[in-house]
């Protein structure tokens, strides 16, 4: 993996981790990894059906965002991606975001600050991960921290 400097991580410029209270943050970012697994679930049965899309890919990539989406909560599991899967998933879908946006936003389709808020997301829980953010530790407390959140707004 190569070092890039837009990556919200190494960014002075963090939108969403600035203006986010830090419980809205990670309701948030687990709300886009799970819509993000969402798009995929809905979208992969056609293109598999036109040709688009090969089963065995289609079969890896929902395998890779079902654990990419269980790795911000250890109480549902981490799922059976390995590390390098879910963050080369996660540069891929990056890399896409950053091509396909701005033709969305210029269509309308997307709003700037939405496309915005999305992308810094997805580029914050790669960062997370590459850097592994407190190993097992780390994964527990967030766990734990949603867990609380999650009881919170039931209540």
């Amino acid at each position: 993996m190569s070092f890039d400097a837009r990556f919200a991580f190494y960014s002075d410029n963090r939108r969403v981790l600035s203006t986010l209270p830090a419980d809205d943050f990670w309701i948030a970012l687990r709300a886009e990894l799970i819509a993000e697994l969402e798009r995929r679930r809905t979208a992969y049965p056609s293109l598999v059906a036109k040709g688009r899309l090969e089963r065995p890919v289609a079969d890896r990539e929902l395998r890779v965002w079902r654990s990419i989406a269980q790795s911000i909560s250890a109480i549902e599991g981490v799922g059976d991606a390995s590390w390098s899967e879910m963050v080369h998933s996660l540069r891929r879908e990056i890399a896409l975001r950053r091509k396909f946006y701005p033709a969305q936003i210029a269509d309308r389709r997307l709003s700037a600050d939405e496309a915005a808020r999305r992308l810094e997301l997805i580029e914050t829980w790669h960062d997370l991960l590459w850097h592994d953010a407190g190993g097992e530790v780390g994964r527990v407390a967030r766990a734990e921290r949603l867990h609380q959140l999650e009881l919170r707004a039931a209540a």
